[in-house]
């Protein structure tokens, strides 16, 4: 017998399908610890990204049989929790912190501003302005710089061309640019 870890997920999915559950838990410890911190950046809620994790799954199990295994898994199920995600963001009115404390604020800067810059006012004026945006634009970041997805993945995901994604990503970056200005070495 094939060792579990030598299972691709797609695979995992195939057993699931034909009625082996015992495989489901391997794809739960696989997936658990990274889609818990992306969804709760996402919603920016610790007990909440709990209820969503515990959803995510549920759904998973009763959704097993439409997954189609020539497809990939962890695109599948990250196009699941961004769903989840934007119908509980949907559903509250007050709209709550989306981003984590912890943004990784590299992706914005080369390694000479690194030095030079206050990272948490930096930081601190990052998540002002991501808070602002729309939950497609808080998922192209996420997505891109905190899962650190290509741009065809991001593209199966959210159900955009790789074009629209690439144009979006490049015009979001440069609002974002604009917006923190005031930290660029030069001012």
């Amino acid at each position: 017998m094939k060792n579990l870890c030598a299972f691709s997920d797609e695979e995992l999915m195939l057993r699931i399908q034909k009625g082996d559950r015992k495989y489901f838990e391997y794809l739960y410890d696989r997936y658990q610890n990274k889609l818990f911190n992306f969804i709760y950046r996402f919603v920016g809620d610790r007990e909440q990204a709990e209820d969503l994790m515990h959803d995510l799954f549920i759904k998973v199990i009763e959704s097993t049989n439409q997954f189609d295994t020539n497809r990939k898994f962890s695109t599948w199920i990250y196009a699941l929790s961004i769903n989840l995600c934007r119908n509980e963001i949907r559903k509250h009115s007050n709209r709550k912190q989306l981003i984590e404390e912890n943004f990784v604020i590299e992706n914005f800067m080369n390694p000479d501003q690194q030095e030079n810059i206050d990272k948490k006012t930096f930081k601190n004026e990052v998540h002002k302005y991501l808070e602002t945006l729309n939950e497609e634009n808080k998922s192209l970041i996420l997505l891109r710089f905190h899962e650190d997805l290509s741009i065809p993945q991001i593209s199966t995901i959210i159900n955009l061309p790789e074009g629209t994604v690439k144009s979006r990503l490049f015009y979001l970056l440069k609002k974002i640019a604009v917006k923190l200005n005031a930290f660029h070495p030069s001012n």
